[in-house]
Formats: C-alpha cells, structure tokens, sequence
C-alpha cells in the first residue's frame, strides 16, 4: 500500500522508506504527537500508530 506523499518525501531528502519511517516520527514528535488534520500519534511497545 502506498501512502501519499512518501515516495515524494523520500526523493526529496534522498532517505531510504525505513529512514524516512523514523523522520516522520520525529517529526510528529516534535509536532506534540498530531498530525495538522487532527489525527494523533499512538506509541505501544515501541510500535507507532495514527488514529
């Protein structure tokens, strides 16, 4: 499954899909844990989640 945005993403800071995994969970760290359209990062047992 494709998600949107990713294959761009990756091309664009030239990261590999695991890389650009991490980043984006960097990111929505540093985001307080939500994405812009109101959905929230879940972390359990060091697996992420979107809501």
């Amino acid at each position: 499954m494709e998600i949107a945005g990713v294959g761009e993403r990756m091309a664009r800071w030239r990261v590999c899909r695991s890389c650009d995994f991490w980043l984006t969970c960097l990111g929505y760290r540093a985001l307080g844990d939500q994405d812009p359209d109101g959905r929230r990062v879940l972390r359990a047992d060091g697996r992420h989640y979107m809501t």
